[in-house]
């Protein structure tokens, strides 16, 4: 223990928390301020999309209309 202490005294002497600040704050840029939940969400039923799913309540998938093709979601196969 004393050993890590006198290097750590010695690091911090030499301007080394400088460095490791440095890293810390180029991390908290590019942390991810909210997360993604929209990617964890199911496929899109396609059957729903065609009016033809009878599952209704029980079914696995979102109910809910395909979006614009310019969405990264739309690229599923629902035909």
């Amino acid at each position: 223990r004393a050993y890590q202490a006198q290097q750590h005294q010695a690091m911090l002497a030499h301007g080394g928390g400088e460095q490791d600040e440095q890293l810390h704050q180029g991390l908290l840029r590019l942390a991810r301020k909210n997360p993604n939940y929209r990617r964890n969400l199911p496929h899109i039923c396609s059957f729903y999309a065609r009016g033809e799913c009878n599952r209704g309540d029980e079914c696995p998938y979102r109910h809910e209309i395909p979006r614009s093709k310019n969405d990264p979601l739309s690229k599923q196969n629902i035909v």
